[in-house]
């Protein structure tokens, strides 16, 4: 079993779980995210309207903590590190929806009459 990551990072308990995502185990990264996953979802949905844009965020900090693994120094909690990640990704995704206006399709969709039957597209 992998020890807890809520004490501080230097504390010894901390230490196990620490060596296990810096070996890259599968089995610390899936403690980590069992640990920290409704937190971090918590925080995103926050942030983002969709639930879909919360979940993608927290799945992109995941992958993000788990790159950069190597370089958490231990100066701060685990939890308070991953807390600044995936509120990070949060708001890259919302510079991104700001970068891109976002257009109606409902022009675009397929209209059908009460019977199920195709209508002609309205003309342009």
């Amino acid at each position: 079993m992998i020890a807890s990551v809520n004490a501080e990072p230097n504390e010894p308990r901390a230490t196990p779980l620490l060596a296990g995502l810096r070996r890259g185990d599968d089995q610390a990264f899936a403690t980590l995210v069992h640990q920290h996953a409704g937190h971090m979802l918590a925080t995103a949905r926050r942030l983002l309207r969709s639930e879909d844009d919360a979940r993608d965020a927290v799945q992109e900090a995941f992958v993000s903590a788990a790159r950069s693994i190597g370089s958490f120094a231990g100066g701060s909690k685990l939890s308070t590190w991953l807390h600044r990640i995936v509120v990070n990704a949060a708001l890259m995704r919302l510079r991104s929806q700001r970068r891109r206006a976002e257009e109606p399709i409902d022009d675009l969709l397929p209209r059908f009459d009460a019977e199920g039957h195709h209508l002609a597209a309205p003309a342009a």
